[in-house]
């Protein structure tokens, strides 16, 4: 249907000049043309590929996920989930943190000091300022 109306086309002649013509598609409609068309994904198909790549990179272990939820499209994940994923994420890190701090600490005492520590949790709390409970 489309075809019957006239449309503006730009072409290029053999010496690279441009020219501009209007033609009608269904004037041309008995003649072969050699026409590769490129088809890419676009749009919603753009999103479904990406969250597919970053399945694939969670499944192979290349990404956590925190990165999941972090690289997925907005239209996957909502921006409440990605929140809660984004505050659950610095927990863990400052609990990490914390616990690397602590083994720091626990290399640097003899083997005796760690012992009496460990029979003694409130003193390795006070001592580790509040990071037993923290982790």
């Amino acid at each position: 249907m489309f075809y019957i109306f006239p449309r503006s086309v730009i072409s290029t002649d053999e010496q690279g000049k441009k020219l501009s013509k209007t033609i009608t598609p269904s004037e041309y409609s008995d003649m072969e043309f050699d026409l590769d068309i490129d088809v890419g994904i676009g749009g919603k198909f753009d999103e479904a590929a990406q969250q597919n790549f970053n399945e694939m990179l969670y499944n192979k272990g290349d990404l956590n996920k925190y990165q999941l939820v972090k690289y997925s499209p907005k239209v996957i994940v909502n921006s409440q989930l990605r929140r809660d994923f984004e505050e659950e994420e610095q927990k863990m890190k400052e609990q990490a943190e914390a616990g690397a701090t602590a083994d720091d600490i626990m290399s640097q005492l003899t083997p005796e000091e760690q012992q009496k520590l460990a029979q003694n949790p409130q003193v390795m709390n006070e001592v580790m300022g509040g990071m037993v409970n923290a982790v």
